[in-house]
Formats: C-alpha cells, structure tokens, sequence
C-alpha cells in the first residue's frame, strides 16, 4: 500500500503504558485479531480519532474510559494493510519504537495542564460546533509512568468467571442433546457418549484437527484475559507456547469433568442416565452468574485457573528441557 503522511492511533489499556515505554508497540495476537480470524502477530490501529470511541465499544466496552489510553505514531516509512471487513481499520507487522509513540490527551483549550476524560473525544472532534477541547500528543518516553502491577485477585477471579462459563455452556450442551424422562433424569445423547468416551482415551496431541481449532477457539479468550492484565509477559514463554499450554488444561478439564458426569449416571440398557436431582443441582449452576455462586462453587472455578497455571509451569519446564537437551555425543 502506498503510504501517505498519515497519523495511526491505537486504544489500549492504561495498564500497558509501563510496558509500551520499555519496548514499544508491538504486534500481537488479540482479540481483534481473532475475530476476523487472523492469527498472525499484527498491530491494529486507525487513521482517525473519530473512529476512537467504536474501538472502545468495540474491545473494550466494560472499561472504563479513564482505564484505557490512546496512542499516535506516524505512517510515514511503514507497511501497513486497510482491511476490508470495516471502515478505518488498518493494520501493521511492523513494531513501533517507543521513541517514535505518542500519547493523546484531551485537555481544556482555556487550561491545558486541565486533562479531559477521553470520554468527550468525540464531542472535541466535532464539526457542528466550537469544541471547548484540543487534543494534544506527548511521546512516552518523557512521561513519568507507574511500574506495571496487575491485581492477582482480580485476574483470578476473571478466568474463574470463565472457567464458570465455559462449563455452563458445555453442560447445558449435553443437556440439550439429551432427552428427558418423565422423572425428571436426562438419558445422555448417544453420540454426546461416544465423544466423550473418544477424546478421554487421547493425549491431547493425538487429538484430531477439528477438536484442536475448537479448543482454541475456547481458550483464546483465557489468553486475552491474561495478556490484557500484564500476566503473558511475566510467564517466559511466547504467545503461541502459552496457548499451547491452554488448550492442553482445557483438554484435561473437559476430561476430568466428564469423567466425574458420567460417574454419577445411572446405567439403563447401556444408557447414561444423570440423576434427577443431579439434574436440577447443575441446571440451577449453569443459570446462575459467578459472582452469585456460593464461595464453595467459586472455589472449583478458582482451582481450573490454577490448573491452568500449573500446565504452563509444566510446558515452560518441558521447553527448557528440550532446549537443554545435549547432543548424542553427550556434548
């Protein structure tokens, strides 16, 4: 594409300024990304501040605005892409140094050291009327920015509430396949069974391609979640290796799970049959939001997340020692 003099902007998380000073923008697997499928590190941003606010909503609708920053380089020298799929959205493989990063403030016209919430940006960049706002740009490296801290409490309990979702929407699945008996027990699908039955008995590698691109599928957002709080960078291993280690814990979990279901069935003619009250007991769990589980229930979910941890301990381990391994000749 040929470049012009342009301005790129990129939103993100306050949170990551610390890091963007030390090293830069750099490519990366996001959520973005993954919603158009694209898998390759890339560096996502816009040519236009109007289009600020949809990104907002778009990436990060549950965050606050004073959470999040938003940031400038120029285009001028980089290879860069318009995607076809939505109006000013660009992205780049190239990593933008952090002396070339700026970061975009919107502050009072009659009081610029008075910072504006970046909540008005799209009032400031309005056409229909003289804006009480200008935006201004200061590069990063001369800002006095905080050490990158994460609440570990926190994080935990954001993979948790997934981990709670994950399991609601697998259960309710099998409970939706299955069919119901007048006394209220649900007789498992067969076919549900038999999948079960297959993957338990296979080491993740051994799985086929099309139960891999599900899992993924599953586990990115446990990813986004961790890289969204800082937690990937401090974990020595490379986005594609921590996914890895993901899917794998996921694979486990469905297994243990199924496991312990298919332990508390009844068997009918060969038939799987979940107990009435088992019934009742998992469909009031699957209807009910995680922050109103009892501390008990959250606790399972909080477990999951440190089985996730410790499989990443176990990948990160297994990766040092193939690195280590010596040559045939003892060397």
């Amino acid at each position: 594409m040929e470049n012009k003099d342009k301005t790129a902007y990129h939103i993100t998380k306050k949170s990551n300024l610390a890091h963007i000073q030390k090293f830069g923008l750099e490519p990366r697997i996001g959520r973005r990304s993954n919603s158009v499928n694209e898998y390759k590190k890339l560096l996502c941003f816009t040519t236009s501040l109007r289009a600020i606010p949809t990104w907002k909503n778009r990436l990060y609708e549950k965050v606050p605005f004073d959470d999040l920053i938003v940031l400038a380089f120029d285009l001028e020298g980089i290879e860069y892409i318009q995607r076809h799929d939505s109006a000013g959205d660009f992205f780049t493989e190239s990593k933008i140094l952090p002396e070339n990063v700026r970061l975009v403030q919107l502050v009072e016209k009659s009081n610029t050291q008075n910072n504006v919430s970046l909540e008005n940006l799209k009032d400031s960049l309005s056409d229909s009327e003289e804006s009480q706002y200008q935006v201004l740009e200061t590069n990063i490296t001369e800002l006095e920015v905080e050490p990158e801290i994460f609440d570990k409490e926190k994080v935990i309990d954001e993979l948790a509430e997934y981990e709670h979702k994950k399991w609601s929407e697998c259960q309710d699945r099998i409970h939706w396949h299955a069919k119901i008996n007048i006394d209220g027990t649900l007789e498992i699908a067969e076919e549900d069974v038999e999948s079960i039955n297959k993957y338990s008995q296979l080491d993740y590698s051994q799985t086929d391609e099309v139960y891999k691109k599900e899992t993924k599928k599953v586990v990115l957002e446990t990813f986004y979640i961790m890289q969204d709080a800082g937690i990937t960078r401090q974990l020595g291993l490379a986005d594609d290796e921590i996914i890895r280690a993901l899917e794998i814990a996921e694979h486990n979990r469905r297994n243990n799970w199924n496991e312990y279901m298919l332990s508390l069935c009844t068997h009918q003619d060969g038939k799987y049959i979940i107990p009435a009250q088992r019934v009742k007991w998992w469909e009031d769990e699957i209807r009910t939001p995680y922050k109103n589980l009892s501390d008990k229930l959250k606790e399972y979910d909080k477990i999951e997340v440190y089985n996730i941890f410790s499989e990443i301990e176990k990948h990160k381990n297994k990766e040092r020692t193939n690195y280590d391994m010596p040559n045939d000749d003892g060397r």
